[in-house]
């Protein structure tokens, strides 16, 4: 029985990315990136041309200081936050809406924007918002004149006081005047022309102050200097800027979209990540076979095509194979994997051609006795094989054929049993091995995959070693720990992987590990595009003798 390898305790951590990893998740995710960013820019659009369009209309009024005087003369500057206050105030707006007919004063101001032009100047900016062009240009006009009205009456009612004080002052000099005249004696005349002058003094001076804060004209308090024009185009919504931020947006959504299913993604995320799982070294990454279809027929890519990235990587595989087994000792190699169709017996087909081209004698064993492929990477049948030989009918040599290359040999499945699982734990099976095992450098085993039925967990205590076989797309994280685990659990010594069926042009977050297969190889397409016509032509020469 063998022992498990030393490589199935080491420790499975979980990498974290690096920027290049980073990088290589925008690239291997950029169709879900575009797809999200397109989905918001659209939706950002169509919400942005079922809005309403708004106006915008703005006038500039001048405000001046010439009327605000101190009591010594000095002309006072303008406090224009004070005045942009005031501008937005409800008594500007209840002049505005009764010069518009509106009485809703709250709701006239609530569009209104005024403030000031800049630094060092007296200029208010007013401006109203509208649906409507023509009511936007109103109602800003209307906010302007408003202002003035209500400055001008402010500054008017500033002068009151001191209008009243000279009302006041005239009258009591009119009472002087008449007591003046009416007076005999002469110190009571002496104390009236005293008071005369005094309150002609305190008119005089008043009637100053009153001319200069009083404003002459409405012109005097300030100006319209630019009129509200009439806008030609909306500045709400603005469908570029809203694109934009629907860019932004849906570009960032997009990213954070991308990095949610890198991070729940149950795939493989390469080498290192099936390396960490398996517990063993990947022996081999085999790049995807381009004349390779879903239920096409199989292609010994290794015979038809010895120049291609998978061929190359085969080869790879096979020193692996012979370093791993040298070391141990191991010759008969049971090849599995946790799933259906992840390459197993396309990986034991040409693992064996290689080891064959290498000198070394070669059987293969079809040992999937429920889905038998093995036998059509050699264009061979099935009929008699291996459950024949297990219920003694016929000897493995017998039923063993010599597909192409004088080191191979192929023992096929025979037809399909109702116990394939009872027939490869057999004794016969454990003496069939030994037989083998004795006649053949190595001894490569298809079998089904650990996770679907017992078959291989049956064999893999029979052999000296077992290596797993991952697709780099479809073989899930799980899948490989779960069958590593049940490996495990029958002491099975798994060697190690094989990272089969890598896409290149989708290698996601460890494309770059990979680019060389591609630049090495440009031409992979062209070179397999005649496998089929060799294929046939080397079948031509062979003859019933083969057997």
């Amino acid at each position: 029985m063998a022992t498990i390898s030393p490589y199935s305790e080491a420790p499975k951590p979980e990498r974290a990315l690096d920027l290049r990893e980073y990088l290589s998740v925008l690239r291997a995710r950029k169709w879900s990136i575009l797809v999200v960013a397109a989905l918001v820019v659209a939706s950002t659009l169509f919400f942005s041309f079922r809005q309403t369009p708004l106006y915008r209309s703005e006038s500039r009024v001048l405000v001046t200081s010439e009327t605000s005087t101190t009591q010594n003369g000095a002309v006072e500057e303008v406090n224009i936050a004070n005045e942009t206050e005031l501008a937005t105030s409800f008594s500007v707006a209840r002049r505005a809406g009764e010069a518009l007919g509106e009485d809703d004063f709250q709701a006239l101001r609530r569009n209104l924007t005024v403030e000031d032009a800049g630094e060092d100047t007296d200029i208010l900016v007013f401006g109203y918002v509208h649906s409507k062009p023509t009511d936007a240009q109103n109602r800003v006009e209307a906010f302007s004149e408003g202002y003035l009205d209500d400055r001008y009456e402010r500054l008017l009612a500033e002068s009151q006081p001191i209008t009243d004080e000279l009302e006041r002052l005239r009258t009591e000099l009119t009472e002087v005047e008449t007591s003046l005249a009416e007076a005999v004696d002469e110190t009571e005349q002496i104390t009236l022309q005293s008071r005369q002058q005094q309150l002609v003094v305190d008119i005089s001076e008043l009637e100053q102050q009153s001319e200069a804060l009083t404003p002459p004209s409405q012109e005097a308090v300030g100006q319209v200097i630019e009129p509200a024009a009439l806008p030609s185009s909306p500045v709400s919504p603005d469908h570029i800027k809203s694109a934009l931020l629907g860019l932004l947006v849906g570009l960032s959504l997009g990213v954070g979209v991308a990095f949610l299913r890198e991070h729940l993604d149950e795939g493989l995320r390469g080498r290192d990540d099936l390396e960490a799982r398996l517990g063993v070294p990947v022996l081999a990454v085999v790049p995807r076979v381009p004349s390779w279809r879903a239920g096409g027929p199989p292609v010994l890519v290794t015979q038809m095509n010895p120049e291609a990235p998978a061929s190359e990587a085969y080869k790879t595989l096979r020193t692996g194979v012979l370093f791993a087994a040298g070391k141990q000792g191991a010759k008969t190699l049971l090849i599995t994997g946790g799933s259906q169709e992840e390459g197993k017996s396309a990986t034991t087909a040409n693992l064996g051609m290689v080891l064959a081209q290498a000198g070394r004698r070669v059987i293969l064993v079809s040992g999937d006795l429920r889905r038998p492929r093995l036998h059509l990477f050699f264009g061979e049948g099935s009929r008699s094989g291996l459950t024949n030989v297990l219920a003694g009918e016929i000897t493995p040599w017998e039923a063993m054929v010599r597909p192409w290359t004088e080191n191979l040999r192929l023992l096929p499945s025979g037809l399909v049993p109702g116990n394939p699982a009872e027939l490869l734990g057999s004794e016969a099976m454990r003496h069939l091995l030994t037989e083998l095992r004795e006649a053949a450098d190595f001894v490569l085993i298809d079998s089904p995959p650990v996770l679907a039925v017992a078959d291989a967990i049956t064999v893999a205590p029979l052999v000296d070693a077992v290596i797993f076989v991952a697709d780099a797309h479809k073989t899930s994280r799980d899948s490989v720990v779960s069958a590593r685990q049940q490996l495990e659990q029958v002491n099975a010594n798994l060697i190690g992987g094989v990272l089969n069926n890598l896409d290149l042009q989708k290698a996601g977050t460890h494309q770059s590990r990979y680019d060389s297969f591609a630049s090495y190889h440009p031409k992979e397409e062209a070179s397999a595009s005649g496998s089929e016509e060799k294929r046939r032509g080397l079948r031509s020469v062979l003859t019933g003798g083969n057997r």
